[in-house]
């Protein structure tokens, strides 16, 4: 009995290890795009169904081709492990994060309009800010910023692609605009 319940247990861990390799980035714990894409599914037909409020927020950190030039990869790694941290932190427990591939991530909010949406990805600009890591190479840490765009949902949207799409343009916007701040579409 003793085996069977230990194999029981072990399929089980199998089965949940499956799973968050399966939802998850493995270098951040965020949601992967796949899961994310589901998740923001999900938020929207509920927003609509309630009535509800949801914006989304499209994430980029700045210049980190540079990051990743002057220090390794390696380096760049430990940047979006960091960012990825950072952003947890200065969320609430129900908005949702994931990484949407490279340097790129998105957020969505809900019950939260597009301006307090800004409200809130203003403090995660400000906290990204303040990030400093031992250069590797000696000398100054290093630093770097976020540059952010955000949408709200549209009543009678059913998928998140206009979403991602305005939150999108806004976030090419904040990049024009010199990069470093947060933009709303």
């Amino acid at each position: 009995i003793v085996a069977i319940k230990y194999d029981i247990s072990a399929a089980k861990q199998l089965q949940a290890d499956l799973e968050r390799l399966a939802n998850t980035d493995e270098l951040t714990g965020l949601y992967n795009r796949r899961q994310f894409l589901q998740r923001a599914q999900e938020e929207i037909a509920r927003g609509q169904r309630w009535q509800r409020p949801l914006s989304l927020a499209m994430l980029d950190l700045d210049f980190f081709k540079r990051i990743n030039d002057r220090f390794g990869h390696g380096f760049g790694d430990e940047v979006l492990r960091r960012f990825a941290s950072c952003i947890q932190f200065n969320v609430r427990l129900e908005d949702v994060c994931g990484r949407l591939g490279g340097e790129e991530f998105a957020i969505l909010l809900p019950d939260t309009d597009r301006y307090n949406a800004g409200l809130m990805m203003e403090r995660v600009r400000e906290a990204v800010e303040q990030l400093r890591l031992d250069n590797p190479l000696g000398g100054e840490a290093v630093r770097f910023t976020v540059s952010i765009g955000i949408s709200e949902l549209y009543p009678g949207e059913e998928t998140p692609t206009p979403l991602i799409a305005r939150a999108d343009a806004a976030l090419y916007l904040a990049k024009q605009e010199g990069r470093n701040c947060v933009r709303t579409g």
